[in-house]
């Protein structure tokens, strides 16, 4: 059962079941009013919907809508809006492959009255710890502006223990100067420095030197938690196993920092995560601006941390099984085919929902055009939606239509949305509701006389009388 009327030259169908974008039956559709230019549209759209055995029969009424005075006054319904999905710990995609998570601050916020990337090394060890205490992929603003308050106050109680040979308003302090012993709210904490570092150059070109790439991936080989000290960057950076199997990369930048986590003057600190050590690195040799020092020195300095009962831990190697030994030996092409297969992986995965969340806008602002002149305008729900009861679910046709052709009335058709969609199958199912409690009907689908008793439809304090 559907609405149907004739603007000056266009056709206009109201269908409240479950139908696709093309105005066909689909499992998962939605309600939604189909625009033609021609009848021939209309008609093949409406028997494409008819199941292929029942009756052959049909009917068409001509409804007349009166304008009259509503005797009674309806209060307004409450609708439960539905709640919006929120991305866990509020990071935001950037890439394929990489997230960021923004605070509101930076270490040269001017609260604090330091230079550029003079208390990075106290910030890196606070967020390192920071990651043993609360689980990374839940961190949100607060977590990372903290860590910035904490690194400050670990930046002034290691100043107190250096001599005087150390200027704070001209030197950057080095991750040596920075207290080992040092608390975290109530929690005691120590990080103690490594002295297996890896050293290279940042972005060598040539084969016998290790570049910023190289050097991490021998990193994570035996550590989880350590600090890439650069000029001028010092970054804390970690490893951590996800549920289903694979690990990510989180790397804390406490310096002022864009949406993307690149150089920006008004920026703030921002925890960003990679799915591999190739994204991190040309991460960090983005962020340093001068060419000159892209051909710096870098050092990683893994770091063992214990605060409370928690402590980092070293990672070990595998022993050789038969089992785990391949016939071919694992090359280093083989390890860089399988990434750009990974990353190709994540690359459809964010290509098919890019896709499917531009199927699901198609038509709900406006009308979506099919062939020609044809167009489509749908809702977010149908009749036999979940959140109407299991006594009127899905009885809802005439209700539905009447209510449709009423708006029309009220607003131009051409201004419709999905709004407007949803609006009709709320007021309609209200109208089945009040209709089946007055004149208790013996079929769960009221007949035409039933819904021509309900006397009055009220649409935004407009009120219609309807005759059959």
């Amino acid at each position: 059962m559907v609405a149907i009327w004739r603007g000056q030259k266009i056709y206009y169908m109201f269908d409240s079941r479950n139908r696709g974008p093309n105005g066909i039956v689909a499992q998962n559709g939605v309600a939604c009013i189909l625009r033609t230019l021609g009848m021939k549209i209309l008609v093949d759209t409406f028997l494409a919907n008819l199941p292929k055995q029942g009756s052959n029969h049909f009917c068409i009424h001509k409804v007349v809508m009166v304008r009259d005075i509503c005797a009674r006054h309806r209060e307004p319904k409450q609708l439960a809006e539905p709640k919006l999905a929120v991305t866990s710990g509020g990071f935001q995609r950037v890439m394929p492959g990489k997230t960021i998570v923004r605070g509101t601050i930076s270490q040269e916020d001017p609260k604090f009255g330091k230079g550029q990337y003079v208390m990075s090394a106290p910030i890196a060890f606070v967020a390192l710890t920071m990651s043993l205490i609360h689980n990374a992929s839940v961190w949100s603003k607060p977590i990372i502006d903290d860590i910035i308050e904490l690194g400050h106050e670990l930046y002034e109680e290691s100043l107190l223990t250096l001599d005087y040979d150390y200027n704070p308003w001209e030197g950057v302090m080095d991750v040596h100067m920075v207290n080992n012993d040092y608390t975290i709210g109530v929690l005691k904490a120590n990080c103690e420095l490594r002295n297996t570092i890896q050293k290279g150059i940042i972005d060598a070109k040539r084969e016998n030197i290790l570049n910023l790439r190289q050097g991490l991936e021998q990193f994570f080989e035996e550590n989880t938690h350590g600090i890439i000290v650069t000029d001028p960057l010092v970054l804390a950076i970690w490893e951590e196993e996800q549920d289903h199997g694979t690990s990510l990369i989180y790397m804390y930048d406490p310096n002022p920092r864009g949406p993307m986590g690149m150089p920006l003057f008004t920026g703030t600190a921002c925890l960003v995560t990679f799915v591999n050590v190739a994204m991190a690195a040309e991460h960090v040799i983005s962020c340093i601006l001068e060419p000159e020092k892209r051909m710096g020195e870098f050092t990683i300095v893994p770091v063992e941390i214990v605060v409370g009962n928690v402590r980092t831990i070293n990672k070990r190697k595998r022993a050789k099984t038969r089992s785990s030994i391949s016939v071919l030996p694992r090359c280093s092409k083989l390890h860089a085919d399988e990434e750009k297969k990974a990353l190709r992986r994540i690359a459809e995965n964010e290509r098919k929902r890019v896709d499917n969340k531009r199927r699901q806008l198609m038509g709900r602002k406006c009308y979506y055009t099919l062939k020609g002149v044809d167009a489509i305008i749908r809702g977010y729900r149908s009749q036999n939606s979940g959140q109407y009861s299991p006594e009127s679910r899905n009885n809802q046709d005439i209700p539905n239509c009447i209510v449709c052709l009423v708006l029309h009335h009220l607003v131009t058709v051409e201004n419709w949305n999905a709004k407007h969609i949803d609006l009709i199958l709320d007021v309609g199912d209200q109208l089945y509701i009040d209709s089946y409690i007055a004149y208790g009907p013996k079929d769960l689908k009221l007949g035409k006389f039933s819904a021509q008793k309900s006397d009055n439809d009220i649409i935004s304090k407009s009120s219609y009388y309807k005759e059959i």
